[in-house]
């Protein structure tokens, strides 16, 4: 119920202007834990190109300005290499939300309507798993248990952050600014500064994975994780593939994780002594209430199936005991 009074100067006093806009800059730059949750969208009001109706040839054209930034980076450009010897394509599609990658076809698809360097992070994901499924390192996480399914798809998330973070870098040394900028001013500025400070003390930990490691961990320090832990059980709850076989039931092992983090150049950052084991509690924990419930929904229904499909099997593959109510009786009688 709203309060009655009857003195107007309560009712016609204004807000303190100097608060509001620091408060609105406090927000807008992202703040603290009260950033902005949905900062893509607002990359993309104030990007000026985004009504422009994209051609054929325009397309062309910011394909070919990123290629030409990404082949700067030693990274970058042993991804696009790889990408060209196994022949995957690199396609525009405005019907694609962000970006994917298609194994079975061999192709990366981007959808043009969105900032160029938006774009460009997409794409070194996107290579990125390319070049793991091309050494057989790119794992479904569907096909794993719940937990071990959040864990997989947390950790290449981290390691896509990771490498987007280190090609910056690899630019930035360059004199290319233009993406290391961005990535400051992106949800992932904590990892980016991580990452600068342990390259700043010490070179020697861009090829020994020290600083890549410190980046992927940092990717686990944050509240990043409820937006991707989300997405995975939505999938995993409309897995259908789940009740007609072992879909989503296999085990995650630490070479499994020491595998896909192998790099073009220098050291596998995973393999490194000193640190967490890759499948720690603490890289899996599920700290939000509703994803932990919607996860222990997942792991009690496919109990469940599964317990239901041996009984199932036990049923059909045991005799039937059909019981001669007539025969027990003359049985009895002539007893």
């Amino acid at each position: 119920m709203v309060k009655e009074t009857d003195d107007k100067s309560e009712i016609s006093k204004k807000p303190q202007l100097r608060n509001f806009k620091e408060r609105t800059e406090y927000l807008r730059t992202g703040g603290g834990t009260g950033g902005l949750g949905h900062r893509g969208t607002l990359e993309w009001h104030l990007s000026q190109d985004m009504c422009a109706i994209s051609t054929e040839s325009d397309n062309y054209s910011v394909l070919k300005q990123l290629k030409s930034m990404l082949e700067k980076s030693r990274t970058g450009k042993a991804f696009l290499d790889d990408a060209d010897v196994t022949g995957i394509n690199i396609e525009f599609d405005s019907q694609v939300a962000v970006s994917q990658f298609y194994p079975e076809m061999n192709m990366i698809t981007l959808n043009p309507n969105q900032p160029s360097m938006t774009m460009m992070i997409h794409l070194i994901g996107e290579l990125r798993r390319g070049w793991q499924n091309e050494r057989g390192l790119l794992f479904n996480p569907l096909e794993y248990q719940p937990d071990e399914a959040v864990l997989l798809n947390r950790a290449q998330y981290a390691d896509t952050a990771m490498m987007c973070v280190r090609i910056g870098w690899e630019l930035k040394l360059l004199g290319d600014n233009v993406l290391w900028d961005y990535m400051l001013s992106s949800s992932n500025a904590d990892i980016a500064r991580c990452f600068e400070m342990h390259a700043r003390n010490d070179f020697r930990s861009l090829n020994s994975g020290d600083a890549a490691r410190k980046a992927y961990d940092m990717w686990f320090a944050s509240e990043r994780m409820r937006f991707y832990d989300k997405d995975i059980i939505h999938q995993m709850l409309l897995d259908e593939n789940v009740s007609e076989s072992n879909h989503g039931t296999k085990e995650l092992n630490s070479q499994e994780l020491y595998g896909f983090a192998s790099m073009p150049y220098g050291r596998n950052y995973m393999s490194l002594s000193g640190y967490r084991d890759p499948t720690d509690k603490d890289y899996s924990i599920v700290e939000d209430r509703s994803n932990a419930n919607f996860l222990w929904f997942i792991k009690f229904e496919r109990s469940f199936q599964a317990r239901e499909r041996e009984m199932m099997q036990n049923t059909a593959a045991s005799p039937l005991n059909i019981i001669d109510i007539n025969g027990w009786k003359q049985q009895r009688l002539a007893e």
